[in-house]
């Protein structure tokens, strides 16, 4: 029994010093990071308390530039986007689920707030309330700059590779449309014309 005793004791104490030092930690911006793929880039959105949030693009290689998009996001969603960060804390306690992603297409993507950082909120535990609350939450953020993931050439293409984005005509930046399946063969079944024609 006393050893029991001063197990608890022990672990309250850690847990008293864990949100001292939650506290002690910068509390007024958020940093959604997403790890890309082999056909997307990585990005990172960084969300203010004022609803103020960048979307920067994560250049891979030397001698790439960063660029960014700015916006401000509604004020209901970053008021909940920070509630549930602080209603989640522990972020590194959360529970983490394993699922099957595809090498090419999988991606990580987590949320960092007051020196913590959420488990991968691609894959999230669908029994944890605040998982789910946080997940839709960095959905909707990433939803407001209207920018879709960019596609990134094939291993042995000659096609550059540009990790960049336009803003539509708009004051808000839209989002970049990949080639369906139909325009990527267009090529194929001219030349299929031109021979059997």
């Amino acid at each position: 029994m006393p050893g029991r005793i001063g197990g608890l004791i022990t672990f309250a104490g850690s847990l008293a010093l864990a949100v001292v030092a939650f506290s002690e930690q910068p509390r007024d911006a958020a940093t959604i990071a997403n790890s890309g793929s082999t056909n997307t880039a990585a990005f990172r959105i960084t969300v203010h308390r004022s609803g103020n949030a960048e979307y920067a693009v994560m250049p891979r290689g030397v001698n790439r530039q960063s660029q960014t998009v700015r916006l401000k996001l509604s004020a209901a969603l970053a008021a909940r986007l920070f509630s549930d960060l602080e209603a989640a804390e522990p972020l590194a306690g959360l529970p983490s689920a394993r699922c099957v992603e595809s090498a090419s297409f999988g991606s990580t993507a987590t949320i960092a707030f007051a020196g913590q950082e959420t488990p991968n909120l691609n894959c999230p535990d669908a029994m944890n309330s605040h998982v789910q609350a946080l997940r839709r939450d960095m959905n909707e953020a990433i939803e407001s700059f209207h920018i879709s993931p960019l596609r990134r050439p094939l291993t042995g293409s000659r096609e550059p590779y540009q990790e960049t984005f336009q803003p539509d005509e708009g004051a808000r930046p839209s989002a970049v449309r990949s080639p369906s399946l139909s325009e990527q063969f267009q090529p194929v079944r001219q030349m299929q014309g031109a021979l059997t024609g």
